[in-house]
């Protein structure tokens, strides 16, 4: 099975590349080992699959090169473009996935999300976590990853953290600090679960948008995430809690 690849850049801006994504739309659901072979080949940070059913049901399931995913917000806006392009009569999307319903809409020429809202509590950090980023946290909290907030948007840009160090903690960390020109700027590492730097993450931003939204008392924020190819998002708590993230994509020609 050689399927045909669309490629996206999604959250890109003036200045930022964003988070590459490979998306494959398919008849019918493959072995999970052949979607994986598939992802693995297209050697994207994700590779979003959907399956498209005559009654108008899309299901849609991500995978990184080395295993499947459970949520991937840039995965989902990427398989939302190549779709939205295939059909551009309609003004959204909404996808069945592992992680549950997912609406995806335009928003002007954005595309628009929302995901469960997925907030940290403070939590003393591990031994090593300190020495392995490299960088003084101001607090740690963790969800389903840990959060690392720093004093500044410098030393989120400047760490060089030691990736063996953190692949052996086994959980994925978020770096973050109040931004300068945005509301706050993040990174994210998760060299256990083989991505050694994310370039974008919109999952992350579950955790993120409510803890900058209870910090600055605001419910409307952009975000910058300053890896090396860097990605803006467009953030809102809502009011029941849950997270709306809106960014850019562009589909390759």
């Amino acid at each position: 099975m050689t399927p045909d690849l669309a490629r996206v850049d999604v959250f890109v801006a003036d200045g930022c590349q964003g988070n590459p994504a490979a998306v494959c739309v398919l008849a019918a659901w493959p072995a999970a080992a052949e979607l994986q072979r598939i992802a693995t080949r297209a050697a994207a940070p994700a590779t979003a699959f959907v399956v498209e059913y005559g009654s108008g049901t899309r299901e849609l399931r991500w995978f990184s090169p080395a295993r499947e995913i459970q949520l991937c917000g840039h995965g989902t806006l990427a398989a939302a473009c190549v779709v939205l392009a295939r059909r551009p009569e309609l003004t959204g999307v909404i996808f069945q996935t592992p992680a549950g319903a997912i609406e995806v809409g335009r928003s002007r020429d954005r595309l628009v999300m929302t995901l469960p809202s997925t907030p940290s509590t403070e939590r003393e950090a591990p031994a090593g976590l300190v020495d392995w980023l490299g960088g003084v946290p101001v607090a740690v909290g963790y969800s389903d990853r840990y959060l690392v907030l720093l004093a500044d948007e410098a030393d989120v840009v400047a760490l060089r953290p030691d990736k063996a160090g953190l692949a052996g903690l086994g959980e994925a960390v978020i770096v973050t600090a109040a931004g300068r020109e945005y509301d706050f700027v993040s990174r994210y590492f998760a060299p256990a679960f083989g991505a050694d730097e994310d370039a974008v993450t919109g999952s992350a931003h579950c955790t993120l948008v409510p803890f900058w939204a209870d910090r600055l008392g605001k419910q409307e924020l952009v975000a910058k995430q300053v890896s090396a190819r860097g990605g803006v998002l467009w953030c809102r708590l809502q009011s029941d809690q849950r997270v709306e993230l809106a960014g850019y994509a562009r589909l390759r020609r």
